[in-house]
């Protein structure tokens, strides 16, 4: 779900109201013990900083289920700061739906693979040893589904082979023993 920005207040007030406008869902997926994740959509209550702080209150009011399912599409504005956002992010995090990006959002949505910033974004990922699901959605009204995720999937390949690639040359040969 997304957060409903409660408007121009004093931030810890803006967040207590952004969570007691979740108390009765945040009560009903807890008695069907499901998650309940908070959708970054752009805005203040689109930005990392509100998103884990919204979880924190309620955590701290019993509902431990809740947490994040982080767009790259709606990050466009923190690609710069990327490294020092998903360590803060990792703990919530319910899935990471990644994309290809660019500055500015040129084109919004991009297959993976095509670019300038989604590779370093995922290194990032990966240095961090994320562990949790990872989506890719399909928000081309232009394309098929199946050819946008055939797209991402190819992508996925190329990018996965140049880490491992990558890997492999920055791992030392192993050492010859000693006669």
């Amino acid at each position: 779900i997304m957060l409903s920005d409660p408007g121009d207040l004093p931030a810890d007030e803006r967040v207590a109201r952004a969570a007691d406008g979740l108390m009765e869902l945040a009560r009903r997926t807890q008695e069907l013990d499901a998650a309940l994740s908070l959708y970054n959509h752009g805005g203040w209550a689109g930005q990392p900083e509100t998103l884990i702080a919204v979880c924190q209150e309620l955590h701290s009011r019993g509902f431990k289920h809740v947490g994040i399912a982080y767009n790259f599409h709606h990050a466009h504005d923190r690609i710069a700061d990327w490294p020092k956002i998903f360590p803060q992010l990792k703990p919530w995090l319910h899935c990471l739906n990644i994309n290809g990006m660019n500055d500015g959002a040129q084109p919004k949505i991009l297959a993976l693979g095509q670019g300038q910033h989604e590779r370093a974004m995922l290194r990032v990922v990966l240095e961090h040893d994320y562990q949790g699901p990872i989506g890719i959605l399909d928000h081309q009204e232009e394309l098929d589904s199946r050819i946008a995720l055939q797209a991402n999937l190819t992508g996925l390949a190329e990018i996965t082979r140049e880490f491992q690639s990558e890997s492999a040359e920055a791992t030392p040969p192993p050492k010859s023993p000693e006669s």
